[in-house]
């Protein structure tokens, strides 16, 4: 090995060679791994730090190497001594090692090259250095990769574990996150509308030009999206201004430049880290188009808006879970929404009202007209019984006209 002057082991090495090389060391990483001063002088030298077989502590040799490719290699022999330098035994035992070289510094694996590709090395090794011709009987070639491919890989892990940090220690506090940070707006949108367009594609409404389709677009936009987007599709709806991010606003140059696909992909899927819920569950893939079919009619001020009656505070202080079966049903009734479609005591225009009949069962199964289905898991048969009682209400009520 290229090794400067190891002539005996470690542990019984004279004071005097030791200091030598810890001369060197000293000056190689004072100088940023070039030597300065004594007969090595201006040689490349590198230092490999191994841990002793049996003592486990580590130690620092000054060693010459020559480069193939992207990796290192150094010749174990002493100087052409008959037995292995010390620190060949050590890395045989232990061959994760610590590699500075000029001013890097790295851990690499080291392995023994054999046969063919030890006498290449070798070869190459004494081109460059001609006094390692003379040691050819007892060279060990061992040669170590660079480890930036594992600096890349220890990176990555850095990476990992500071985005789990950030996912349990700081998001948390984004839940007060109420003000847009530079450019979240526009990635926001930007993240939307590639999602929607891959995933939603571009097909354009199957039913755009169908007046009942229109007409049921209207009911369901009403009674689940008015609240917050607005009877016009402006963003002010009771509710739109106080959500984080802001309803969004259908009259807008981005809105009307998504396809058909994208806006039923959303109303259908919703968005996550949004307040925009998925209607996939409560309304039919028709019914989601038609809602389409009515966004794009407010977009181009065709749509007529409907007038939903609010409820006044007398209304909603009878809706008590507490008292009997009607007052239960009415903070169903409330709880649920239903008075955003037809009116707090069923007193909405045309199709929506619900004075003069009572149909239960459609609660369950919805209908082709925009009312949403609400299975078990959002209503239970008692709450819909008691439901019945408030609607019974509404019965001997005759409908208003249009």
């Amino acid at each position: 090995m290229g090794h400067v002057g190891q002539q005996v082991s470690d542990e019984r090495r004279p004071r005097s060679f030791s200091g030598f090389n810890e001369g060197v060391i000293e000056d190689f990483r004072t100088h940023h791994g070039q030597i300065t001063r004594g007969p090595f002088t201006g040689r490349s030298l590198l230092l490999l730090t191994t841990r002793g077989a049996k003592s486990g502590r580590e130690r620092t040799h000054p060693l010459a190497y020559t480069r193939d490719g992207d990796r290192i290699f150094v010749i174990a022999s002493k100087g052409g001594a008959p037995t292995h330098p010390d620190w060949y035994r050590n890395l045989r035992a232990n061959p994760r090692v610590t590699v500075e070289v000029g001013p890097e510094r790295f851990e690499a694996n080291a392995s023994v090259a054999k046969g063919a590709e030890r006498r290449g090395l070798y070869d190459l090794h004494a081109s460059r250095m001609p006094a390692f011709n003379i040691r050819v009987a007892r060279g060990r070639v061992l040669s170590g990769r660079l480890s930036k491919r594992r600096s890349l890989f220890a990176a990555g892990v850095g990476a990992v574990v500071a985005l789990a940090l950030i996912l349990v220690v700081a998001l948390p506090f984004a839940l007060t996150h109420r003000q847009d940070l530079p450019l979240e707006r526009v990635y926001g949108d930007a993240a939307v509308s590639v999602v929607s367009r891959i995933l939603g594609g571009d097909a354009p409404n199957p039913i755009a030009n169908d007046q009942r389709a229109l007409s049921t677009g209207r009911a369901a936009y009403t009674g689940s999206c008015a609240v917050c987007h607005g009877a016009k599709g402006d963003g002010r709806g009771a509710f739109g201004a106080t959500t984080y991010p802001d309803a969004t606003d259908f009259t807008t140059a981005a809105a009307k430049s998504k396809t058909d696909a994208q806006l039923f992909w959303i109303v259908k899927n919703g968005l996550g880290f949004t307040a925009m819920p998925a209607f996939g569950g409560q309304y039919t893939d028709a019914e989601i188009w038609a809602m389409v079919a009515y966004l794009r009619a407010l977009q181009r001020g065709t749509a007529s808006a409907l007038a939903i009656p609010e409820p006044s505070l007398a209304q909603l202080a009878a809706a008590d879970l507490s008292v009997s079966r009607q007052t239960r049903g009415a903070a169903i009734y409330f709880a649920l929404g239903c008075h955003l479609c037809h009116g707090p005591e069923g007193d909405a225009p045309g199709e929506l009202a619900l004075r003069g009949r009572i149909e239960t069962e459609i609660v369950r199964r919805g209908s082709d007209r925009g009312m949403p289905a609400y299975g078990q898991d959002l209503i239970t048969d008692a709450e819909l019984a008691d439901l019945e009682a408030y609607l019974l209400r509404f019965a001997v009520i005759p409908s208003s006209p249009d």
